[in-house]
């Protein structure tokens, strides 16, 4: 039960490290989903207290499946590469983050794959901050303004899409920018 390789990093065994990841990813998912639901359930109110009832649905909850899934497929391929290979490199890395996307795939409903898809380019991004840094191309005491420039881009690919290509967005992402551009209160 506590076994692992010479190669984790992990205090505990493979075993109980992935179930205590699991467990971590279940209790941010209910975080997640709960303020989903409870946003959705407020602005409920404002059409009637008898709509609060409505306002509950199960798709929320399917981001604690994905989350602890996706963790759980992430940890186990990983170290299980590692006993069966007795090296961790990049190989091992790049497997298991391809088997933990394709449970994720599974366990997430079609219209919350944009989610899916923000999460994979945001952790991208970060790598390609990590290497840059590690590689000297950057220095790491240049943090603050790092984000800003990455959070501009963001920002500056959003706004290309809302002004100039409004049918690559998602409605509800158009219906955000749409909200936030009123200047005037309805």
């Amino acid at each position: 039960m506590n076994a692992k390789t010479r190669f984790c990093k992990h205090p505990n065994g493979c075993i109980p490290d992935t179930l205590k990841q699991v467990i971590k990813q279940v209790k941010y998912g209910l975080i997640i989903s709960s303020i989903l639901q409870l946003i959705k359930s407020l602005r409920s109110l404002t059409k009637g207290f008898s709509n609060i009832k409505k306002s509950f649905t199960p798709e929320y909850f399917s981001i604690i499946i994905f989350l602890s899934a996706s963790t759980f497929a992430l940890r186990t391929v990983k170290c299980a590469l590692r006993w069966i290979r007795n090296k961790d490199d990049a190989l091992n890395s790049i497997l298991a983050g391809m088997a933990a996307g394709y449970i994720g795939t599974l366990t997430l409903n079609k219209d919350w794959w944009y989610v899916l898809l923000m999460f994979i380019a945001s952790r991208i991004v970060g790598a390609i901050h990590q290497t840059l840094i590690q590689s000297g191309y950057l220095d790491a005491s240049n943090n603050q303004l790092h984000y800003f420039l990455l959070f501009f881009f963001a920002n500056t690919v959003h706004s290309y899409g809302y002004f100039i290509e409004p049918d690559i967005l998602k409605p509800d992402m158009y219906n955000l920018y749409e909200r936030m551009s009123v200047l005037t209160p309805n």
